[in-house]
């Protein structure tokens, strides 16, 4: 399991399965959704943060292939605001979100310069190759514009 990070004013603490009811109520926002890997569904399903914990992130963890923190704000360390995490592999070894309220402030910087420092200082990676997010490429419907049934 990964260590509990700290920023100036973030905890960065190992994903657990507890954690996955705050998760489902934070996450599901076309906000942050629209900017990740088009293989999160949308609209997100109502199990779907214990499923992604449960059956992929963390047996992950536990092959050591993925370390995901959840971000918490050093004042109020119970709120789970979003999360950040590594994967091994040739492509896309980093990955985050955060919830609308809590950007635009510098957290998230905080956040990746920690997870980079661990990434290379402790695991050792040679590269780690992190995606720009945009909003043009394939992606599910949006919220604005609902499928056909």
């Amino acid at each position: 399991m990964p260590p509990v990070l700290e920023t100036e004013r973030l905890l960065l603490r190992p994903l657990e399965l507890a954690d996955a009811d705050q998760v489902q109520r934070l996450f599901p926002q076309w906000e942050i959704v629209q900017y990740l890997n088009a293989v999160v569904p949308w609209p997100y399903p109502e199990d779907g943060a214990l499923s992604y914990f449960r059956d992929r992130a963390l047996p992950a963890m536990a092959r050591g292939d993925e370390w995901h923190w959840t971000l918490r704000r050093k004042q109020n360390p119970a709120q789970v605001i979003g999360a950040i995490g590594l994967i091994r592999g040739e492509h896309d070894n980093r990955g985050f979100w955060l919830a609308p309220d809590w950007q635009r402030r510098g957290l998230m910087t905080e956040a990746v310069i920690a997870v980079n420092d661990y990434c290379f200082d402790v695991l050792g990676f040679p590269v780690l190759r992190a995606p720009k997010p945009s909003r043009t490429k394939p992606r599910a419907v949006s919220p604005r514009k609902p499928a056909c049934a």
